[in-house]
């Protein structure tokens, strides 16, 4: 079974979660034999009809302040607690899941470079950055 991780920053909006959904729907039927994990922000993941073989992580909400900040959506936490609170979510779910092929949609360094310490632990592995990545 190949497996695929999908890492959308997703902040607000359909646009994003829209195109993802497709696409891994889309790989989904051309690919018999693969998993697919989506790693999101979007609060709009639950809203979509979610195939057998696709699932999803919800990374907790954020939303966007005057001239391109972040501020926490839903909880009660700095921007700061709430990047590391997903970065550790996302790493996790790499660490876990172990998927042969990682697709980023937009920002590969993710919301505030919360993807940075993903890329150090990834290329720290120059094995399997090579054979997998």
């Amino acid at each position: 079974m190949k497996r695929l991780l999908i890492y959308s920053h997703d902040t607000f909006g359909l646009g994003n979660i829209r195109r993802i959904m497709n696409i891994a729907t889309y790989l989904h039927r051309a690919i018999p034999d693969i998993s697919i994990l989506i790693v999101t922000g979007s609060p709009m993941i639950q809203s979509f009809r979610i195939p057998k073989g696709i699932d999803y992580i919800k990374l907790p909400c954020l939303s966007r302040t005057a001239r391109d900040g972040y501020s926490a959506k839903y909880l009660d936490s700095t921007i700061g607690d709430v990047i590391r609170l997903r970065s550790d979510l996302i790493l996790s779910a790499v660490l876990n899941f172990k998927p042969d092929v990682m697709l980023v949609d937009k920002k590969p360094y993710g919301v505030k470079h919360e993807c940075n310490w993903l890329w150090m632990v990834l290329l720290d592995q120059p094995l399997l950055s090579q054979t997998r990545w």
